[in-house]
């Protein structure tokens, strides 16, 4: 057993303020029974999601009608004043249906008077923005979530509890991918996840040890369902579960949801956890990248170190690895998985940026 890390219950427990969906609910009747974990998760989670996902977001709906009703108003005063009959029509409508709370039309028909046209446009443009956000919350809360019911699937299976594994798979199962999939019923399976695991990690490159960060060996799963670890001989694997390889010599792993980690052990009980390491497409070499090419040095609040920028696209220095321009970005992708990325263009021979565990990063350049 791993003891150099909290219990299972009382890391979901410390990081369940951030399991909220803007979503339907999952009652238990749809889940089944619910082991005591799951049930405590369960609801502690309905409460904070009324808390922190619901009450705001219907507040921020109440003040973008009031101001909506506030300007069709306005709009319908100057048309009177003004002694346009159809539009003051229109307008007057537009107020009642407001009153009635009937929601705004998603499209004009054609003899939509132009000053209503104009009022809509605005609200829709409001309303999507307020959609959008909260579709990027949803996503940045289910995603942990998702992380930690695997985490916790896995544990129960290692348990030995395994009815109690698939209820908390089928609880996953069940979040939904988006708030409009919660209206209509749609789960988290996208049309990349229905491709199949086994297709999904072949040709891909993973950090390979005892803990996600430090690894200093790389997986490499071929095209042909064979894997090695740095040289290591090859190994056969196979798929057994949704998310499950097991090798020849009985290593299995455990894939995330989104497959960017896995954990798993060895057939001597040894754990290895790893994660994805990005690809690096093929090196454009374009004038920006030849500015660009060059000494820096890349430090944050607590690390500095010297990186050179090579003009094939290839990075040199404690950590090797491949550099790119990704749109306004400089993109640093190291040879254990890690990334840090900057924004262009650089401004007194400085640029900011941010490393793949959100840490504030500078990239200061120090010559050609």
């Amino acid at each position: 057993m791993d003891t150099s890390r909290p219990s299972q219950i009382t890391a979901l427990l410390v990081l369940l303020p951030l399991f909220i969906l803007t979503a339907q609910e999952l009652p238990p009747s749809k889940i089944g029974r619910m082991p005591s974990e799951l049930a405590t998760l369960h609801r502690q989670f309905e409460s904070l999601k009324t808390l922190r996902v619901s009450n705001p977001h219907q507040m921020a709906l109440r003040e973008l009608s009031k101001g909506y009703r506030l300007n069709v108003d306005q709009a319908l005063r100057a048309e009177k004043a003004a002694g346009n009959l159809d539009t003051t029509l229109a307008l007057t409508t537009e107020l009642k249906n407001l009153d009635d709370e009937k929601d705004v039309p998603p499209t004009d028909e054609d003899n939509t008077p132009f000053v209503l046209k104009k009022l809509r446009d605005g609200y829709r443009a409001e309303m999507s923005k307020l959609d959008a956000a909260q579709a990027a919350s949803l996503l940045a809360l289910t995603t942990p979530l998702k992380s930690r019911l695997l985490q916790l699937e896995m544990d129960m299976t290692r348990a030995n509890r395994i009815e109690d594994a698939q209820t908390i798979r089928a609880y996953r199962l069940s979040i939904p991918a988006s708030p409009d999939a919660a209206r209509t019923g749609e789960t988290t399976t996208t049309a990349d996840e229905e491709k199949g695991l086994s297709e999904r990690i072949r040709d891909t490159k993973w950090t390979w040890g005892a803990s996600y960060e430090g690894s200093v060996s790389t997986l490499h799963f071929s095209k042909n369902k064979t894997c090695r670890v740095n040289e290591d001989p090859e190994q056969r694997w196979k798929q057994t579960g949704e998310r499950s390889i097991k090798f020849d010599n009985g290593t299995t792993l455990q894939f995330s949801d989104n497959l960017q980690t896995f954990e798993g052990h060895t057939s001597q009980g040894s754990i290895r956890r790893g994660k994805l390491i990005p690809t690096v497409p093929e090196f454009a070499r374009t004038d920006m990248t030849d500015k660009l090419s060059g000494r820096y040095i890349f430090q944050t609040a607590s690390f500095k170190a010297n990186r050179e920028l090579k003009p094939d696209g290839s990075v040199k220095g404690e950590v090797t690895g491949n550099w790119r321009i990704d749109g306004n970005k400089l993109v640093v992708v190291y040879s254990n998985g890690a990334w840090v990325e900057f924004e262009l263009p650089f401004k007194d021979g400085k640029a900011n940026g941010k490393t793949n565990k959100n840490e504030a990063m500078e990239a200061v350049q120090v010559g050609g």
